[in-house]
């Protein structure tokens, strides 16, 4: 029969893993819905003739839409694309991010949005005319007549395959951390003794028992709660959707109040964090709250365990971090003068 402990440790970890497999579900999904894309992205461009051209009706259905084409003569329409930057309202800068021309493929012109010089052989993909570029073209009575000579899109080359790329790096980026954070649950729910907090309580006792002792303590000798903290007699539970920790007054080490003054822009104040730290023997617990909840939390725990040095310094900090056997020893002499 499962333990208490382990049952939360091992819920723990499936939710976990439940909620990383509808994270990649979701991204699996958005590759389905983009499959076209991909399919142009890795098989492309497609060489295209005059009748290929012909045949699509609608680049924005066509399974064969990024394109490379040769034609025989260009055309320049002296239609240009204008990125302007303004500050303050105010125009700083202004230069031609793209340009348009037409070229000849066989008996009918292909208008190409392009980001260099006009060349006979390119590669883009096909879209929409779209109407206001549409208007520009085809402005006067005799250009509205060459309207069937030209193919009813146009050819975009200015960085079909961006996207692509920077897919391809969200996608390393997001396995990489999933490898990093659902190897420990996947790893809790094969081996739920392998989670932190059943490797902390084997030190304890009998696991069985110590985990007994643990949801006694919640169901009869609970005192009060911070945020998802919650205080009995003997112990310190933190219960989370995705975490789960306990920890023992009797390994209380070092207690003190954290305060955390924020702003805006480093200016504006923006409230003040109040916090109860309290260092074990094996973890620590970061405990938000009010201010005076906080410093009833430390009064709770310096009650609990008179041992435990109270309060921040710089120098117990560095005591801590660079000599901390040296620091444990110390307190133990300390739980030795209290208890005699």
């Amino acid at each position: 029969m499962d333990s208490w402990v382990f049952k939360v440790c091992r819920q723990v970890g499936l939710r976990r893993v439940l909620v990383w497999g509808i994270a990649t579900a979701c991204g699996m999904a958005f590759c389905a819905c983009n499959l076209r894309y991909i399919q142009n992205f890795l098989g492309g461009p497609f060489q295209m003739s005059e009748g290929d051209l012909l045949e699509v009706k609608d680049p924005e259905t066509a399974p064969r839409y990024f394109v490379q084409v040769s034609g025989s003569k260009t055309v320049d329409t002296a239609i240009q694309e204008i990125e302007t930057e303004t500050r303050g309202g105010a125009e700083v800068s202004k230069r031609v991010s793209a340009t348009y021309y037409a070229l000849l493929i066989g008996d009918h012109w292909l208008l190409v949005k392009s980001e260099s010089q006009m060349a006979t052989t390119v590669k883009g993909s096909l879209e929409t005319i779209p109407s206001d570029l549409h208007g520009k073209v085809f402005s006067t009575p005799e250009e509205i007549q060459l309207v069937p000579e030209f193919y009813p899109f146009y050819l975009d080359t200015t960085g079909f395959r961006y996207t692509g790329y920077w897919a391809i790096i969200v996608g390393i980026v997001y396995l990489l951390v999933l490898l990093y954070y659902v190897r420990r649950p996947l790893r809790w729910l094969q081996d739920p003794n392998t989670h932190p907090v059943l490797k902390r309580i084997q030190g304890w006792g009998e696991p069985m028992s110590v985990s007994a002792d643990i949801e006694r303590q919640l169901e009869f000798h609970r005192k009060f709660k911070h945020e998802s903290f919650t205080f009995t007699d003997k112990y310190i539970l933190e219960k989370r959707f995705f975490a789960f920790n306990v920890f023992r007054f009797e390994d209380l080490l070092w207690a003190y109040k954290q305060r955390t003054n924020r702003r805006v822009y480093f200016v504006i104040p923006a409230g003040t964090y109040y916090r109860a730290i309290l260092v074990f023997y094996g973890g620590s617990a970061r405990i938000p709250a009010h201010e005076k909840d906080v410093d009833a939390t430390l009064l709770y725990a310096a009650n609990k365990a008179p041992w435990a040095v109270t309060g921040y310094s710089d120098e117990l900090s560095n005591l801590f971090n660079s000599q901390t056997a040296e620091f444990c020893a110390a307190i133990e002499a300390r739980r030795q003068q209290v208890s005699k």
